[in-house]
């Protein structure tokens, strides 16, 4: 599978702007960082439209600034593997705590 390129958080940011425009109920929710991280790392395991592959939340919560910029191919490969059967070790930098509520 060809991974998509990760855009950066202003561009994520800046999109969901658009797609919740002033005037959407709850909009802070839908813009706020929490969100942009959640598509970054969407994009990061290649869970986009038409790939047939899911994301779920604990893989969200325990991804990682360094693990997201590691952007080879095999390496995501073998993270999305790995973290889909709750083997992947939650790195001390991870974005969230375990049991976050962002």
């Amino acid at each position: 599978m060809t991974l998509p390129i990760i855009p950066a958080r202003a561009i994520v940011q800046q999109r969901l702007r658009i797609v919740f425009p002033e005037g959407t109920q709850e909009r802070q929710w839908c813009i706020r960082d929490a969100a942009v991280k959640t598509i970054r790392a969407m994009f990061y395991a290649g869970a986009i439209v038409g790939a047939n592959r899911w994301l779920k939340p604990s893989q969200v919560v325990s991804m990682s600034d360094a693990q997201i910029a590691n952007l080879d191919s095999a390496e995501r490969e073998r993270w999305f593997r790995l973290s889909s059967a709750n083997r992947w070790p939650r790195p001390a930098d991870a974005w969230y705590a375990v049991n976050s509520r962002e």
